[in-house]
């Protein structure tokens, strides 16, 4: 209840400013959520549900963001279903950090990136018919000396992000809505999986080959583009505004 008025706070005062609201992110594995009980997650999600839209009845209300990777994040919607979220869904957010390149297939049992939006896809018009899914946050990790999960070259990095905004255009158009990615800028520590996914280097802001991939996508893709506008704070104008978007709502 506790969150559930917080949220609900947040919409009264905010909402004219908030496009969607998340909540939480990745219940279902530990580090998220102890436990990572399903049930638990979908009674919280039902009372900031109806905390969110009593305040601000046309707000979208994500179910996660779901971790893709992880123990069974399948099972783990199909359980939330059981214990009653039909009814209390607008979206269904999903962060994907694909094992190998963008197209590569891979067994829904391994838990499973890429492979997992037409998974969804067959669950969701089982469970509940119309939903959709937004890809809230994807990328791949250019550091080095990290293990070899979801880990690029930059070039690559640049390459994977193309591929991946014309394989989501290809072949998940009417079913996955947008496509987030993750992040603007690197973090501090150059030997850490998570702070490798940027668009530009930490500190000085030089960008990446992933930057310039992001800009010219919109000629790649061969559509008339739209402006994103990138929540980071930075002294660096160039990275605030990119055109990477074909048409609105589409990525």
């Amino acid at each position: 209840p506790g969150y559930a008025a917080f949220l609900a706070e947040v919409a009264r005062t905010y909402g004219d400013r908030i496009d969607a609201y998340g909540t939480w992110n990745e219940p279902n594995i530990d580090r998220g959520w102890t436990g990572t009980d399903a049930a638990a997650y979908a009674r919280l999600h039902q009372l900031a549900y109806a905390a969110v839209k009593s305040e601000d009845p046309s707000a979208r209300v994500l179910l996660g963001p779901l971790a893709g990777t992880g123990l069974d994040p399948f099972g783990y919607i199909t359980r939330a279903y059981d214990a009653g979220v039909r009814g209390s869904v607008d979206i269904v957010g999903w962060n994907s950090y694909p094992p190998g390149t963008p197209e590569t297939p891979v067994s829904p049992a391994s838990g499973a990136e890429l492979s997992g939006p037409f998974t969804l896809a067959r669950m969701l018009r089982r469970l509940d018919p119309g939903r959709r899914v937004w890809s809230t946050e994807t990328s791949w990790s250019t550091c080095a000396t990290c293990p070899d999960f979801n880990v690029a070259s930059m070039r690559m990095q640049a390459d994977y992000l193309l591929r991946t905004y014309a394989y989501k255009r290809r072949y998940l158009h009417g079913f996955v809505e947008r496509v987030f990615w993750y992040n603007v800028a690197d973090g501090e520590r150059s030997n850490d999986w998570s702070s490798n996914h940027g668009l530009v280097l930490n500190g000085t802001f030089a960008p990446k080959p992933a930057y310039t991939a992001a800009v010219r996508m919109p000629v790649q893709l061969q559509r008339a583009p739209s402006t994103v506008i990138v929540t980071r704070t930075t002294s660096r104008a160039s990275v605030r505004k990119l055109r990477v978007a074909p048409r609105q709502g589409e990525l």
